[in-house]
């Protein structure tokens, strides 16, 4: 009943207020589709920029890998890795002797 009312008042205004509100919604209607067309469009180029950064990050990952092995190295003995420690602390810097850990 409340729709009928509604109905009945829109077709009392005068033909140029109702072709106003007719094209006031119309302008909705499509602003409603451009958004979302462009919400879509955006979306599907975002994510193929995602994709590609990716694949391109995987690539250099992989190079980055390979280039690795050809450097490898065994790992330094636990003693030598101590001794460096003590020379490190109590070598001189500067002329000054520095026998406090460094941070």
């Amino acid at each position: 009943a409340d729709v009928v009312m509604a109905f009945s008042a829109f077709a009392q205004l005068p033909a140029s207020t109702r072709r106003l509100w007719g094209v006031g919604a119309g302008l909705l209607v499509v602003g409603y589709f451009a958004k979302t067309a462009v919400w879509f469009r955006v979306q599907d180029q975002s994510l193929a920029a995602a994709a590609a950064a990716h694949e391109k990050a995987s690539r250099h990952l992989e190079a980055s890998r390979a280039s690795a092995q050809e450097f490898a190295l065994p790992p330094i003995p636990a003693h030598l890795v101590s001794k460096a420690k003590q020379l490190r602390h109590t070598t001189t810097r500067g002329g000054a002797s520095s026998s406090s850990p460094e941070n």
